[in-house]
């Protein structure tokens, strides 16, 4: 099904344990296959910067699933009840594995768009943004909607973002 399977790498005993997420690309396309190049190196610098957060938490691993807007609106259908495609989908699970995060990047070139960013911040953004939910935070807005950035997740979500950027 997966075309790829990439561990993030080990950065050995720190302070705060790194987690350890797995990317998976499960589409063909080719903004699919750049989703990929461009998450890829930031792995490691995703897991750095949320280890902290994430220190109290057993679960160390996360999927990470590329998907294509088909896809990912039909677990948006099923699993939300609601009938399209989005940026992204976290879904939490029990035992070893924390949960996955499922990114559509069509979804997320349309959000840039619309959010005037560029392709790149946007996706960081959104895997952030879903990784977040993973480790308990929730929101009752939505990003970008007047006084959503005094929302601690949105909080958290941004200073990460803003810090990855400049690496």
């Amino acid at each position: 099904m997966f075309r790829d399977f990439c561990p993030s790498l080990s950065t050995g005993d720190l302070m705060a344990k790194p987690l350890e997420i797995f990317l998976f690309n499960g589409c063909r396309s080719a903004i699919c296959e750049r989703t990929y190049d461009i998450v890829l190196p930031l792995l490691h610098d995703i897991s750095m910067a949320l280890s902290e957060i994430a220190s109290k938490i057993p679960e160390r691993e996360i999927n990470v699933v590329i998907s294509g807007g088909r896809t990912i609106r039909g677990m948006n259908r099923r699993f939300r009840k609601i009938d399209s495609a989005t940026d992204v989908l976290s879904f939490p699970m029990d035992g070893a594995v924390l949960g996955e995060v499922w990114l559509c990047p069509s979804e997320v070139e349309k959000n840039a768009r619309a959010y005037d960013q560029d392709f790149e911040t946007e996706l960081v953004r959104v895997l952030v943004h879903g990784v977040l939910h993973l480790l308990g935070y929730d929101h009752t807005g939505h990003f970008g909607k007047r006084d959503s950035t005094k929302e601690p997740m949105f909080e958290i979500q941004e200073t990460i973002v803003t810090a990855l950027r400049r690496v």
